[in-house]
């Protein structure tokens, strides 16, 4: 099996999260903001 890994330009980053809440195993963490203020953010927008 390939491994992939995920790499993310620092240069381009806008800091958003959308990687983080994007990967499916976790493993993207966010310099700028936790899991839990980024989920905050999503329910936000859905409700």
């Amino acid at each position: 099996e390939e491994k992939k890994v995920c790499q993310v330009n620092e240069t381009l980053c806008k800091g958003c999260g959308v990687c983080v809440a994007a990967c499916p195993s976790g493993a993207n963490v966010g310099k700028h903001f936790t899991a839990e203020e980024l989920m905050a953010e999503i329910e936000g927008v859905l409700v």
